[in-house]
Order: C-alpha cells, then structure tokens, then sequence
C-alpha cells in the first residue's frame, strides 16, 4: 500500500519461488502430482515425505495467499474507478477461468485415465496448480465486483451463503480434525464405494458445520469485536 512497485515485485518474486520450489522437489523427488495421486514410482514413503516437505510446507504452498493480497490490492485501488473492461476479454476471462479451474479439479483424473502420471506432468501439476486456482477464482472475483459476473454474481450474492461464509474457513480447519476422530474410533473396515464416502463427507460436513458455529460464536466473533474496538482506541476514533 505504501510502496506500491517494491509490493508488486516482492509479491511477484515470492509468488514465482512458491511456484519454483514444489516444481522442482516434485521432478527431483518423483513426488506425486496431489497427496491422492500415487507417482510414477509409487516408493512407499512418498506419501509421508510428500506431506512433510511439500503438503504443510508454507513456502510451497502460498501462492495463492500472495494471489490475493495483490488482488484485494487491486479491487482497493479501483474501488471508486469505473471498471471498463472489452467484451471480448471478459468472455476470454470467463472461458479461462472456467478452463483452469476444471482442469485443476479433474484434469490429473483425465490424465491418470489414460495412463500413469509422468514425473513431468506431475511436476507441472505440483507447482502450478494451487497459484492456477487462485488466479481462476481471482477472476470471480474481480467479475462479480465490477459488474461482470452476471447470472453467476446473482448467485453468489445470494442471502443463503452468507452464514456459511461466517464459518467456511473454520470448517476447513476443523475437518481434519474430525475426520481423523471418526477414523480413529472405527475398528472395522469399511467399502471405499461412493456411497459410502458420501455418507462419510456428509457425516464430517454436518460435525464440522455444528463444531465451527460454536468456535465462531465462542472465539472469532468476540475476537474481531476486541479488534475493532483496539484499532478504533489506537486511531482515536468514535465508537
């Protein structure tokens, strides 16, 4: 905000490493293309190593974090400008954000059909993918803001979504927690078929939905009022 062009480079220089590292760990390691995708090898410890030095790691990870900021920065800027933007490019925009953010969610499914994965389509996977669906829902976005989402911004903008945005994220750090609690009290096998994973993700989305309604209205929500109120202190503003 401050330092609008050492922002822009730094945010690109670190988006571009995030990018960088899990590519290369990924072609050197022969780890798989996603944590569900065995590798070309298959070595019976790529999972935990593929997990401890790729899956939790922040600086493989964040780019969709850097995506963001750089987007929140933009929608900043541009708040009080109109947004005029060719109809040719926002029907490009659409079709590539649709585009990618398909073959991010199926694309290795496609692929895996049609035989075992390379070390470099992995590779590629591993390190685009994540900054590929920030920029995909970056456009989303941007569109529905600036008055180019159409149908699909009446969508989103239903009233329906917004208790579920209060504690999506919360969600999202709770269900691990869960699932592993479910798993660990089962001591029978259970079939893998879709109709049973169904009731398994229905079962985790209901527990963690319940448990991230408690933690929000417990922790987060008198959290952000506190942080309201310091920041209103420190700024010498009125209530």
């Amino acid at each position: 905000h401050f330092f609008p062009k050492l922002g822009l480079i730094w945010s690109g220089f670190l988006t571009v490493w995030s990018i960088l590292i899990p590519t290369i760990l990924t072609a050197i390691k022969d780890w798989p293309a996603s944590v569900l995708v065995a590798s070309s090898k298959d070595h019976p410890e790529d999972g935990t190593d593929y997990f401890e030095w790729n899956y939790v790691k922040p600086w493989c990870r964040f780019s969709p974090y850097i995506i963001g900021i750089v987007i929140g920065y933009f929608l900043h800027m541009t708040k009080k400008k109109p947004l005029k933007l060719n109809p040719l490019f926002v029907a490009w925009a659409w079709s590539s954000a649709f585009a990618t953010g398909l073959a991010v969610v199926y694309g290795l499914n496609i692929h895996q059909g049609m035989g075992v994965i390379s070390t470099q389509v992995a590779a590629f996977y591993g390190g685009f993918h994540r900054a590929a669906w920030a920029l995909a829902l970056g456009w989303v976005i941007i569109a529905c803001t600036r008055g180019y989402g159409g149908y699909i911004n009446r969508f989103l903008s239903w009233g329906g979504f917004i208790p579920l945005s209060k504690i999506s994220y919360i969600i999202y750090l709770m269900h691990f927690f869960v699932m592993y609690l479910m798993e660990s009290v089962m001591n029978y096998y259970i079939p893998g078929t879709n109709l049973m994973m169904t009731f398994f993700f229905l079962s985790v989305l209901t527990y963690c939905s319940i448990l991230s309604a408690v933690i929000y209205i417990c922790i987060e929500l008198p959290w952000l009022n506190s942080e309201k109120l310091l920041f209103a202190t420190i700024l010498g503003r009125k209530k």
